[in-house]
C-alpha cells in the first residue's frame, strides 16, 4: 500500500515549521526575530508563521557561495575519495 503524502500546512506553528526545515524551534524563533518574519494567531492558538513567507525571507538573506569555499569543498571531497579508494 503506498504511503500517504504529507501535506504541510500553510500556517504551521513555529516548532512544526522549524522541524520541517531541519532546525530547532529556538533557532526558528531567533530567525523570526532577526528577519522580522511576521507571526499570525487566531484567538488563543499558538503563534504561526506563513511557511512560504518565512522561507522567502530566509532565501533573501542567503549569501552566495565564494570561490574559496567551492574550492575548499572540492579539496575535501577529493581527499575523501582518495581515502575511500583501495
Amino acid at each position: 500500500m503506498p504511503e500517504k503524502a504529507r501535506i504541510e500546512p500553510r500556517f504551521p506553528t513555529i516548532p512544526q515549521w522549524a522541524r520541517s526545515r531541519g532546525f530547532s524551534p529556538k533557532t526558528a524563533r531567533r530567525m523570526i526575530r532577526e528577519l522580522a518574519i511576521p507571526l499570525y494567531s487566531a484567538g488563543n492558538s499558538w503563534p504561526r508563521v506563513d511557511a512560504a513567507e518565512a522561507d522567502a525571507a530566509i532565501r533573501r538573506t542567503r549569501l552566495p557561495t565564494t570561490d574559496h569555499a567551492r574550492a575548499r569543498v572540492e579539496e575535501i571531497i577529493d581527499a575523501e575519495n582518495r581515502a575511500a579508494s583501495p
